[in-house]
């Protein structure tokens, strides 16, 4: 017989709701407005779990000491029983923390964009819980964050590159592999903001909770981490599918970078609605090779090799832009 508090926790894992998204892809309103419903809370962003899930993952975590040797060296200790010791551990404290922050009757919403990086750690740990894939066209992902956060050149893009580069190709992999279940819901940014009461009671009915229109309303909730305009918008009816592809085309630059994007993309098994014809472009395969220098930090060679692109790049766009 199960007891009654374990019962709560596990139930308590089933009213756990993720949002997975790219960051700029409407993550935020979505989860303010879920959040307006009296047996929804949370929303704002954690970033809980990324130190935990993410540990085993060399090509995100940085570490002033040698982290590829650690991780060897602590494989090699948790070999047999360790890993699975830990992974109980960890699961039983997951449970314990998010349990704590929600009611019996509630769902809890945990939002955080990057989660992208462990889409296979989640479902791991947390196989019982809602997910919502929340999707919107990576070429409007590219300009909001380009108009969002002052992009101004190549260089000033690379700290999003996993957000343009990865994240695509994990939430399309991750649904592929879920889509059956019952637990895995499929939105669009485009349909939310072109048709937000469709879209928004689909979503209430698939949590089994009822809706009703004045959920639309965007409620200031003081977020400290998230999508700060949000505050900005009263209501989701304001929120427009901005055309990002219009936007980038007016720059020579951004805009053969697009058309370098978008063929990445298509070789992904990604198709994004778009009316440019994709093509390799000198742009987007020179900021490729900049990120993987610039990923390779430890290499010595590999910094001046940087150093020396940096300075042709610029080069390259003074003289043609």
């Amino acid at each position: 017989m199960v007891s009654p508090q374990i019962f709560s926790i596990d139930h308590a894992m089933e009213k756990l709701i993720f949002i997975i998204s790219q960051p700029r892809a409407g993550s935020t309103l979505l989860a303010s407005v879920l959040s307006n419903h009296e047996q929804v809370t949370g929303g704002e962003e954690s970033w809980f779990l990324l130190p935990y899930l993410a540990q085993n993952k060399e090509e995100i975590i940085r570490a002033d000491f040698n982290y590829q040797m650690a991780q060897e060296a602590s494989s090699k200790f948790l070999q047999s029983s360790g890993e699975a010791l830990v992974h109980d551990k960890l699961k039983s404290m997951f449970k314990a923390i998010y349990s704590s922050k929600v009611s019996s009757d509630q769902y809890l919403v945990e939002k955080t964009p990057r989660y992208y990086e462990i889409l296979d750690e989640l479902w791991d740990y947390f196989p019982d819980s809602r997910y919502i894939i929340l999707t919107r066209n990576p070429i409007s992902v590219l300009n909001s964050i380009i108009q969002s956060w002052n992009v101004q050149s190549l260089p000033d893009l690379y700290p999003y590159r996993r957000d343009l580069l990865v994240a695509p190709e994990s939430l399309l992999r991750f649904y592929e592999a879920h889509k059956d279940e019952k637990n895995v819901l499929k939105v669009s940014y485009e349909k939310i903001t072109n048709n937000p009461e469709t879209a928004i009671s689909e979503i209430f009915g698939w949590l089994k909770l009822t809706f009703q229109s004045e959920y639309l309303q965007i409620v200031n909730r003081n977020f400290e981490f998230g999508d700060q305009k949000i505050r900005q918008t009263s209501s989701i009816r304001e929120k427009q599918n901005i055309d990002g592809e219009e936007i980038l085309l007016k720059s020579k630059l951004w805009k053969k970078f697009t058309i370098g994007y978008l063929d990445y993309l298509c070789k992904k098994g990604i198709q994004p609605a778009s009316s440019i014809k994709p093509g390799r472009t000198n742009i987007f395969d020179t900021y490729i090779q900049y990120c993987q220098v610039k990923d390779n930090r430890e290499d010595s060679f590999s910094l001046n090799l940087r150093r020396v692109m940096n300075s042709i790049q610029m080069k390259y766009i003074r003289i043609f832009y």
